[in-house]
Order: C-alpha cells, then structure tokens, then sequence
C-alpha cells in the first residue's frame, strides 16, 4: 500500500536531526557573531561573558579534593564500607542475640 507523498518512509532520527539543525547554523555563524557583537557593545552582560570566554577561555575552576584516604579512593572506599557495615550488622544481630539469651535462661530456671 503506498504512503502519502512525501511522507513515505522511516521517521529521521534525533541524530539526523541534529545534525540538520548545525548545518544550518553553520550557515549563519557569521551574521550570529556579528550580531553577539552588537548586543555585547549595547552592553549584555551575557553576550559580553560569552564572547570573552570565546576569546579568552573561561578561566579555571578550582577544586579542593581529600586525599587523605590514600589507596582507599575509588573502588577501595567502597570495599571499606561494606566491610563496616558487615561488622556492624553481626554486632548489632549479636547484641539483639544476648537479650534473647538472657529472656530463655531465665524461663528456663523459673519453670516448675
């Protein structure tokens, strides 16, 4: 059975799409610059901030990272915590145990 004119075949894909649209932007990127200039001399802010880090590059940002674990970052960190969280599983089901304990030894003596 065939299809409308012109709406015959498989819908484009995000992709293709995509690469359309920057096509045609590629087109204007002169006349786009020309007028961010423009705007930038009016004095936007955004449009000033935008060609100077164009320009220039946008300066770094700095970080601040602990390293104060050493050889436990990454998967070693993760190793660790499960490790603890293990230990302090069987505490706690060996302190919930002990209560359990002292209840049946103390029935156990009572019982006639």
């Amino acid at each position: 059975m065939a299809g409308r004119k012109g709406r015959s075949g498989r819908k484009k894909v995000a992709s293709t799409l995509v690469n359309e649209a920057l096509e045609r932007v590629g087109e204007h990127i002169p006349e786009l610059f020309s007028k961010l200039i423009e705007k930038g001399l009016q004095g936007d802010r955004e449009c000033l901030i935008y060609l100077i880090d164009r320009r220039l590059g946008k300066p770094k940002v700095q970080t601040e990272v602990d390293l104060s674990g050493g050889e436990l970052l990454g998967a070693g960190v993760v190793v660790e915590l499960f490790k603890m969280m293990a230990q302090r599983k069987r505490e706690l089901e060996e302190s919930a145990a002990e209560p359990k304990k002292q209840i049946e030894a103390t029935t156990i003596g009572t019982s006639p």
